[in-house]
């Protein structure tokens, strides 16, 4: 089926006056005139305009677009395909982010607090998606398809187990939000400093008890018949979120076999075997009641840790925490969860 300019235009939407500008610049030309001299589009510029969308619509400038559509080796049915995936990665993009807005205002409704993490994790996933589109095509025509993939599957395995403070190396990799450091510089004194700054900066700003808090971990007010229920109540808030497996459970029993967990403070630190932590994580109680912990101690509170071998720092935060007696008195004045949150972070 062929249409005229005014016909392809309401067709695509697309204004006549762009499509005279396609026409003009070689990226659109009509398959031919009519007698008195009109422009006709067959199915072949049908396809092509489509094509020309697409690409617009994923921000690609008209002469580049026009030089990827007159590449002889040009692949539509691959490229198409490219577009799905760019754009299907935009849909869960923007999906995240309307999660996040959801939980946001659900939060502010209801006056809890969101995890600082929780706050970030659909923004951190957009900021990583701009890189990719803002510098993935140049950093892939510069270093190669194989050293960029590479870059950045190591980038998320990284990420998921530790915070990137710095990229140091040989190439700017370019992401955003994380400083580059060159090798060269990072071996002159000027960028020894710098480098070291950085880390002491990270440092004042990490390790805090909080990092390691989720406000929906912290239970307020709540009732448990014993130690027990206590502690399988918490386990299961700890394994529901994904922070430890099955075994840890049997792990903590284990560890207050061996000796009751409570301090003089009258507050319970029960915690299981490392080995079975996925994540390192805290729950938190406040007693309604006090339960009985070991003969003749009971715990107002009940922090459950699930720590890995690395996490020695957060337990020297916890004790020099509850070594000030103005703590204390905070933590057992609380009126709610969000103070218990504040006051650990």
């Amino acid at each position: 089926m062929e249409y005229t300019i005014q016909e392809l235009s309401r067709l695509s939407g697309v204004t006549t006056r762009a499509l005279r500008w396609y026409d003009e610049i070689g990226l659109l030309t009509p398959s031919g005139r009519t007698e008195g001299g009109y422009r006709r589009y067959g199915p072949a510029e049908v396809d092509r305009l489509q094509d020309i969308l697409y690409y617009r619509a994923l921000g690609v400038e008209l002469a580049r677009i026009r030089a990827c559509l007159d590449d002889p080796s040009f692949d539509r049915l691959a490229v198409l395909r490219d577009h799905l995936s760019a754009l299907e990665a935009e849909r869960d993009r923007v999906q995240g982010l309307i999660e996040s807005v959801r939980e946001t205002i659900l939060s502010t409704e209801r006056k809890e607090i969101m995890s600082d993490e929780k706050k970030f994790e659909a923004l951190k996933r957009g900021a990583l998606e701009e890189y990719r589109r803002t510098y993935e095509t140049e950093s892939r025509e510069k270093y190669g398809d194989d050293k960029v993939d590479a870059m950045l599957s190591r980038l998320e395995e990284l990420r998921q187990r530790y915070d990137v403070v710095a990229a140091v190396g040989t190439m700017n990799p370019e992401l955003p939000g994380i400083p580059f450091l060159s090798m060269e510089y990072v071996f002159s004194s000027q960028g020894s400093m710098a480098l070291s700054n950085l880390l002491e900066d990270y440092h004042r700003k990490s390790n805090r008890l909080g990092e390691l808090l989720d406000p929906q971990m912290i239970l307020f007010d709540v009732d448990f018949e014993d130690k027990n229920d206590a502690i399988d109540h918490m386990y299961t808030l700890l394994l529901e979120k994904g922070r430890v497996k099955p075994e840890f459970l049997l792990s903590v029993y284990k560890r207050e076999n061996l000796g009751a967990t409570c301090l003089p403070e009258r507050i319970a630190i029960p915690h299981g075997e490392p080995a079975f932590v996925t994540k390192p994580a805290i729950c938190l109680a406040k007693l309604h009641h006090p339960v009985e912990w070991s003969d003749h101690v009971a715990a107002d509170f009940v922090f459950l840790f699930a720590l890995t071998e690395d996490c020695q720092v957060y337990v020297q935060k916890f004790y020099e925490f509850i070594t000030e007696e103005s703590n204390i008195k905070r933590l057992f004045n609380a009126k709610s969860t969000t103070e218990l949150y504040q006051l650990l972070n």
